[in-house]
């Protein structure tokens, strides 16, 4: 049962810490999970459409807007988790982002654990020396996705150093995001310059950047000579 849900987290690729415990299936009434690392016994039905059910908790952004008819606890994401995946997604509450870190301290103290939640390094080590977290190491080896593996390690393997504790992956690390919008602000006045419209996208924008360093070097040397020519009057 531990595993079954611990490969439900690692389909998730949240940054994360996990509890282990028990899971819930669609055909089985709402129990309270616990807050024990030790798995709650429950039986599955053995249905390809059974349900797993993980509770978590989540800072708001007061700058998310949400479609109409959605919230933080309905919403296309966990709708498509649920969908895709087989994983529904439930917060146990939903904290202020200036607040979130403080709850998290309060929730761990009082060992009142969702099953996954977002930890920094130093709450992730309390958790792990608490033993109130699991050990992701064999899961993770066995069960993630080569694809998974290659996302995470795409940077060398630096970010999954964080998520080691004495060896043992005791975290899933936080990732970049690929579907945040990247943004890149450049002067208005600078294009107008160099002919350049504002309206450049995809591989233009590279022809733009290279252009307007290009411009940048040559106004730089152009100062840099009138200093010294200055300097040597």
């Amino acid at each position: 049962m531990k595993s079954k849900k611990a490969l439900a987290m690692i389909s998730l690729t949240l940054a994360l810490a996990i509890t282990g415990c028990g899971f819930k299936t669609s055909s089985e009434p709402n129990q309270p999970s616990g807050n024990s690392k030790e798995p709650t016994q429950t039986t599955s039905t053995g249905n390809s459409k059974d349900i797993i059910e993980v509770s978590t908790v989540s800072p708001s952004d007061p700058y998310l807007k949400f479609d109409e008819g959605e919230d933080f606890d309905k919403n296309s994401v966990y709708d498509a988790y649920e969908q895709d995946i087989g994983v529904k997604i439930t917060n146990k509450w939903i904290a202020d982002i200036s607040q979130f870190k403080e709850r998290v301290k309060i929730a761990i103290a009082s060992n009142d654990l969702p099953d996954f939640l977002l930890v920094n390094a130093a709450q992730l080590k309390e958790l792990t020396e608490a033993d109130m977290i699991m050990d992701l190491t064999e899961i993770y080896d066995q069960h993630a996705t080569e694809e998974t593996k290659k996302f995470l390690t795409m940077d060398g393997g630096m970010q999954m150093k964080t998520a080691m504790i004495d060896g043992k992956m005791m975290g899933i690390p936080s990732s970049y995001n690929p579907f945040n919008y990247q943004f890149l602000f450049v002067r208005t006045d600078w294009l107008k310059e160099l002919v350049i419209p504002n309206e450049s996208h995809g591989r233009s924008v590279i022809c733009t950047l290279r252009l307007m360093a290009f411009a940048f070097i040559s106004v730089s040397m152009l100062f840099c000579n009138l200093l010294h020519t200055n300097s040597s009057l």
